[in-house]
């Protein structure tokens, strides 16, 4: 089973072989291929855009997912950053006491 990123990956360096098959047919100036790979481009082009489509979906169902999952545990995460807040501040107050000399 392939990852959403695999298949990504597989379809962007499929896109540039096709673009670089159009180049290369260009400087040969070979017309006949020149249509079969303009429509290669094409389909590719449009392989690029469902692509676009699928990353900018799944970016905002993460994104979302994120904010929902921040919303419904805050308090917990706000605890966790206050108890380590006030960790930090005892050991710093405590190795500011032990330095200084008006006692």
């Amino acid at each position: 089973m392939t990852t959403p990123l695999e298949t990504i990956q597989k379809d962007i360096n499929q896109l540039k072989q096709d673009a670089e098959a159009l180049i290369s047919a260009g400087r040969q100036g070979i017309s006949d291929k020149t249509e079969g790979f303009s429509s290669q481009l094409a389909s590719s082009k449009e392989r690029g855009r469902e692509l676009y489509r699928l990353v900018r979906k799944r970016g905002a169902e993460c994104g979302e997912s994120a904010e929902h999952e921040f919303q419904a545990h805050s308090l917990r995460y706000l605890a966790i950053v206050a108890g380590i807040s006030a960790l930090v501040g005892f050991v710093i107050a405590s190795s500011y006491k032990s330095r200084c000399i008006c006692k």
